[in-house]
């Protein structure tokens, strides 16, 4: 390898850029590969049965070979991936890489290794491969590349930034300085741990600010000032203090500091509080093993807490339920009281439900069945829009800055690049935006300021003044891992054609004996709504059959001659009905 390649960074995102969710980026300091995050992203309800994707992390780990990978915080789409991960390395026979988390993400991580992988020796292997790391100290990777994670404000605890001090031995270079925001928000109301200021950020200040910043771009539309946690409090007691029966408030499970505020509301209107819903108990569970209480998340020692049983012990009107699905999840809590089947809560006529959560784009018409649902049983219930036309406060803040709060940031660390990360392409535009309207201070230029979606390269040397940019080279993207119920499969795979195709078109199969009779079966095509004849279309079989016998070409067991026949039945479905089935031929007792 050359001493060129060895001062030069490249950087590539294999998520999270042109969407949201799946967040993964690489970073490669010379021949040292450090991947940022592993996340996956939840599938809507038309996905043909996918539930959620994630990058193929077999590309990274045989190419790129990192020894470190780290995650940023607890969220899904910056840890969900984690298992695949560990079961890439181990079916490529790759080195499992060290996972550098913040104690509460290493922790849920270890839980998913647990649940997926169990105690296989893969998952006892894994599991001593996640390492919890300390905030606000530098971490050595390797020879002359340093981390610091520093905490910052979001909508889960111990979500951190990054920041990256990287000497690459080239003479005559001074080192490089790259920051990585992750998720994060300004929140200048007073919380227990202290973050405040924008001191944090100040790690390069005296060094003259960061040689490339990655900023998150998920609120960049959005004008002025994110809505603080402490904000929404107000409206969820007013809504709790005047409901006469049961109040369920569904939120993200990951949303330690609303859930400790929400469960001493509930005791301080004298009602007992349970936690409902898997993923949010074992949350709760972890933060309070790592002591949050009291520090970092509101004390609860004062509230009574009661299990999902128990609390049918008690009468509506002093139950306070916290639970999961308010982004419409089939198996949530909130999901089977809608439809009556959980099966020991209920929701009833004077009842109260608080969804104190914002509609992740795709979920709406989940949510919109759920909030049905609710209303349908009886139930007051409250969503985002409906509170701030009636209240005029919000239930919901917002993980992620607004533009006041990037410009701040940007303000704060006088990169001489910027990378906008995190969201849809028009947002990225608008952290672009940003960055041109404030870095006019320091002489930041538009060809400074990167715009790129998932699978764009961008490479810089180290330089006498820090890095200078050298180019960028679209790459093509790996296939990403589609995740169902029960198995995976990639993106790219032959699989995935026909089980799109029999969604949209249903199943024709045809089968031929050795004497030429045909029969055909219909799946998913109803022959009284595209005007097909069953018997016809058996003949039309049967003379394809013997024609492409007398041909010659085919032989009357070969199998060529099954996939020829589907093909010309797809093409004469397609032609007489307008539809365009999976169309499987059988060549029976031949």
């Amino acid at each position: 390898m050359s001493s060129k390649t060895n001062s030069e960074l490249k950087w590539t995102p294999f998520g999270g850029l042109g969407e949201v969710g799946m967040n993964c980026m690489v970073f490669e300091f010379g021949p040292v590969a450090v991947p940022v995050d592993a996340g996956i992203l939840f599938a809507n309800s038309n996905d043909f049965g996918i539930e959620n994707l994630h990058p193929d992390f077999e590309e990274i780990l045989v190419q790129k070979k990192p020894k470190s990978w780290i995650i940023t915080h607890g969220h899904e789409d910056h840890i969900g991936g984690v298992p695949a991960l560990f079961r890439s390395a181990f079916e490529s026979d790759s080195d499992l890489p060290q996972i550098f988390a913040p104690p509460l993400a290493a922790a849920l991580i270890s839980e998913k290794l647990k649940d997926q992988i169990g105690t296989t020796a893969l998952g006892q292997s894994a599991l001593k491969q996640i390492i919890a790391v300390e905030f606000t100290q530098w971490i050595e990777l390797t020879v002359g590349l340093k981390v610091m994670f520093v905490p910052n404000r979001h909508s889960t605890p111990q979500s951190c930034s990054l920041f990256f001090k990287w000497e690459s031995g080239k003479k005559n270079t001074r080192p490089m300085k790259i920051f990585h925001s992750s998720d994060f928000k300004l929140d200048f109301n007073k919380f227990e741990d202290g973050h405040l200021t924008l001191d944090k950020y100040k790690v390069f200040d005296e060094e003259g600010g960061a040689d490339i910043a990655f900023i998150d771009s998920t609120n960049a539309e959005r004008e002025g000032h994110s809505v603080s946690e402490i904000e929404v409090l107000p409206a969820l007691e007013s809504l709790t203090q005047k409901s006469e029966g049961r109040v369920y408030v569904s939120l993200f499970s990951s949303n330690l500091y609303r859930m400790a505020a929400l469960a001493k509301m509930g005791a301080a209107a004298g009602r007992v509080v349970c936690l409902a819903g898997r993923s949010l108990q074992r949350t709760w569970a972890l933060g309070q093993e790592l002591g949050f209480g009291g520090s970092e998340i509101p004390d609860t020692s004062g509230v009574t807490f009661v299990s999902s049983t128990e609390i049918n012990r008690v009468m509506p009107e002093k139950q306070f339920i916290i639970c999961t699905g308010s982004q419409g999840e089939g198996r949530s809590v909130l999901s089977r009281l809608a439809s009556g089947s959980h099966s020991e809560l209920v929701v009833d006529f004077g009842d109260t439900v608080i969804l104190s959560s914002k509609v992740i784009p795709g979920n709406e018409k989940s949510v919109s069945r759920i909030l049905n649902g609710l209303l349908r049983r009886g139930a007051q219930v409250y969503w985002s829009e409906k509170v701030k036309s009636d209240l005029k406060m919000p239930i919901h803040a917002s993980g992620h800055g607004r533009r006041e709060e990037i410009k701040m940031l940007i303000e704060t660390l006088k990169p001489k690049h910027v990378v906008p990360v995190h969201g849809e392409l028009r947002q990225l535009h608008s952290c672009r935006d940003i960055a041109l309207e404030v870095g006019i201070q320091w002489g930041l230029q538009r060809e400074n300021i990167f715009v790129v979606e998932n699978g764009t390269q961008l490479v810089f040397s180290a330089s006498p003044t820090g890095c200078k940019f050298l180019g960028k080279e679209n790459l093509p993207l790996p296939p990403r891992i589609l995740q169902f119920s029960n198995f995976w499969a990639r993106s790219k795979d032959e699989f995935l054609k026909f089980r799109k195709q029999a969604a949209t078109g249903g199943v024709v199969s045809g089968f031929i004996d050795s004497a030429g009779r045909t029969r055909v079966s219909l799946r998913g095509v109803a022959p009284e709504n595209v005007s097909l004849d069953i018997s016809d279309l058996e003949k039309w079989l049967e003379n394809q059959y013997r024609g492409l016998l007398r041909e010659g070409g085919f032989r009357s067991h070969d199998p060529d001659l099954e996939k020829t026949l589907g093909e010309e039945l797809a093409r004469y479905m397609k032609r007489t009905t307008g539809l365009r089935p999976v169309c499987v031929i059988h060549l029976i007792g031949l």
